[in-house]
């Protein structure tokens, strides 16, 4: 992808704004001011972290930073009403599949985590239905021919190992032909057939077995009611346990893989869809999730997928066009997580030459020479296919090509300031409204559409198309929205936008949650969205609304400024309130969702009730040491007069507004390990 408009950026900055002399100490101050000029760049509430207590960084495009940098205005007690949400139990196990080997290099070890993996594999009946509900209702990167063609040539060759009672020695059998394929693609793959025949049959690898995992959970998320009909008759029915189960095999397989091959564009496909799978299980802002993907990255760039491939470099047209979805597969994730954690992506545009998938049907993919020439010139000037269909490969371009403009989003949110910040962040803009405008009609959002099941090729194909043109939609104004969040001086009409920008996006998110039962297929990704697309939206709205509060009762204050109808964000707000309490506990998301959800509870209990609250922190913070605040929990939980005071002399210093800010900002909101210089709370 040529970037003829990319800014070069210097590779070291100057001693004052990174760089840390020798002669400091090893432990820096709390408000180190070797740091200062850089974090300034950076953003407004950028933090080190505690002193006394390392801490993860969560910058300011994550879901929490809207909610810190408006903590002055919200309030220490709103904000410490987040805390105390927990899955009851129900986080990731402690003795996962893969928790009882000491030394899977270990040839015995290894063979007995196979076995384990092995015994785990669902049954013919429930394979099949499990990835046929994959292919049906989640965003794919591989072709579903050939996986169900894997699926069906696993139960050909092995099914007398996996063919029910599964007896250990079969299956340990099964396991020892699985660590004899040590190898990538043959040399000598010169068709589709041989590059399919080299990873399925008597050539299955523990990579394949793996995706297939890690499809089979989601497809257990997705569909909990027809797999609980699968296992029925004494058999394990309780959906978190198998999904549990799905997600340790597919961690599994690719510890065998580690074990008996190098890395390969097989394992590629595994990590993807394991990540996408942890994901849903684990929650996008747990720290596994982010390692994970740090090692997704480094690998897809090991084996070169970043750089562009000709066909006539690969075994097939379907080879090459896999290798080009399952990129801009990685790619798009990569984008998310950073931005969902404020955090630098692991990919960059600027080193990616891979093109884009040719926007064809599965079947078409497969077809040569001249039906293959006239599929292609059927296309757009752009490249879409012109049947109006979502196709796998049309989702990929979609989210690769939004991707590429959240890149340099997030190269202006979390780098330095270049010279013209203002020009720089117009120029994105309007390159991302191009591209926008760009997509075909059936991929753009239009204001008040319904799901409509006889006009879209009935229930799944309505509610494929309607929830990819939301979150397309929504990914579009999260572009907008991370630009108009830019520090700019205090323009009155870019903080407009921003809560215009802030009102669209919630807006969408309860288009979806009012659609919940007609989409009730695609719930796997509600959660997400509402996490990726509404907590940072509302929390705009909801600061806002605070502010605008307060300034109708502080006698003298400065007239607040923003125009928008406060009846209606006050019922967005609530409905909003009440999507987040749709999160299950199984969900990853369930403990995050339902923190942010008791702070905007507790904002809008401030805005309609005003006299029953308590005072905010900055009334009460007049900077000298021992000054306590008075806040609460949730009220249901927590008698009014428990004391959840803050001892700020135990920081060691005095701290005016600016450094408070700082040291807030560098608390963990996703976990309950708050530092330890809280004091009394």
């Amino acid at each position: 992808m040529d970037d003829s408009y990319a800014r070069t950026v210097p590779l070291a900055l100057n001693y004052n704004g990174l760089l840390m002399p020798a002669s400091l100490p090893r432990t820096p101050p709390s408000h180190p001011t070797y740091l200062l000029p850089y974090l300034s760049k950076i953003s407004p509430g950028a933090s080190t972290g505690s002193p006394m207590q390392p801490l993860e960084f969560l910058g300011p495009t994550s879901y929490s930073a809207v909610f810190r940098e408006n903590s002055e205005s919200i309030g220490e007690n709103v904000l410490e009403s987040g805390k105390g949400v927990h899955r009851d139990g129900l986080g990731p196990s402690e003795d996962g599949i893969c928790s009882t080997i000491e030394d899977p290099t270990d040839h015995r070890n290894g063979l007995s985590l196979g076995v384990r993996i092995l015994s785990q594999f669902p049954s013919k009946e429930l394979s099949e239905r499990l990835l046929d509900r994959h292919f049906r209702v989640c965003d794919v990167a591989l072709h579903e021919p050939t996986m169900k063609y894997c699926l069906e040539s696993i139960w050909a060759t092995y099914g007398g190992s996996l063919q029910e009672p599964r007896k250990p020695e079969s299956l340990a059998a099964m396991a020892e032909e699985l660590c004899r394929i040590k190898t990538g693609i043959p040399s000598h793959c010169r068709s589709t057939k041989e590059w399919i025949d080299s990873f399925t049959g008597p050539c299955l690898r523990w990579e394949i077995l793996s995706t297939l995992f890690a499809m089979f959970g989601q497809a257990i998320i997705s569909d909990w009611e027809g797999v609980e009909t699968c296992f029925q008759g004494g058999k394990q029915t309780d959906k978190h346990t198998l999904t549990s189960q799905m997600t340790r095999c597919a961690e599994g397989c690719l510890v065998m893989s580690d074990r008996v091959s190098p890395i390969n564009e097989f394992a590629i496909w595994a990590m993807l869809h394991t990540y996408v799978l942890q994901s849903f299980y684990h929650g996008d802002a747990s720290h596994s999730l982010w390692r994970n993907a740090g090692g997704l990255a480094s690998a897809v760039t090991a084996l070169g997928f970043h750089r562009a491939i000709q066909v006539s470099d690969c075994p097939s047209l379907l080879a090459a066009e896999t290798r080009r979805s399952v990129f801009a597969g990685v790619f798009a994730t990569d984008k998310q997580l950073a931005t969902f954690m404020g955090r630098p992506p692991a990919l960059s545009r600027r080193y990616v030459t891979s093109q884009l998938p040719l926007d064809l049907s599965d079947q078409q993919i497969l077809t040569e020479g001249e039906e293959l020439a006239a599929n292609i010139g059927k296309l757009d000037s752009n490249g879409w296919n012109t049947d109006g269909e979502v196709y796998p490969a049309t989702v990929s371009r979609a989210w690769m090509t939004m991707s590429v403009i959240r890149d340099e989003v997030l190269e202006l949110c979390l780098g330095p300031v270049p010279e013209s910040p203002s020009t720089r962040r117009d120029e994105i803009k309007a390159r991302s409204e191009q591209t926008y405008a760009q997509y075909p009609d059936f991929l753009r959002y239009k204001l008040g559409e319904a799901v409509d099941p006889e006009s879209m090729g009935g229930r799944i194909g309505a509610g494929n198309k309607f929830t990819l043109r939301i979150m397309l939609n929504q990914e579009f104004l999260l572009n907008r929205f991370l630009l108009e969040r830019l520090p700019d001086g205090g323009s009155q009409q870019n903080k407009q936008n921003l809560f215009d920008t802030s009102r669209e996006m919630l807006d969408r998110v309860l288009v979806l949650c009012a659609n919940r039962d007609k989409l009730r297929d695609f719930e796997i990704g509600f959660a997400w969205a509402i996490a990726y697309f509404g907590v940072s939206s509302a929390g705009v709205l909801a600061t806002e609304l605070l502010k605008q509060s307060k300034s109708v009762q502080s006698v003298g204050s400065t007239p607040y400024s923003l125009k928008f109808s406060r009846s209606e964000v006050i019922q967005n707000l609530s409905i909003f309130v009440g999507c987040l309490g749709w999160i299950r506990p199984s969900e990853g998301n369930y403990e995050l969702c339902g923190r942010m959800r008791k702070i905007i509870q507790r904002i809008l209990d401030q805005v309609l009730d005003p006299q029953s609250n308590p005072p905010a922190l900055s009334q009460t913070v007049q900077g000298q040491q021992g000054n306590s605040v008075q806040g609460a929990e949730d009220l249901s939980n927590v008698p009014s007069d428990v004391d959840m005071g803050m001892d700020l002399g135990l920081l060691g210093q005095e701290m005016d507004d600016t450094g408070f800010l700082d040291w807030l900002s560098g608390i963990n909101w996703n976990t309950e390990d708050y530092p330890s210089d809280l004091g009394n709370v």
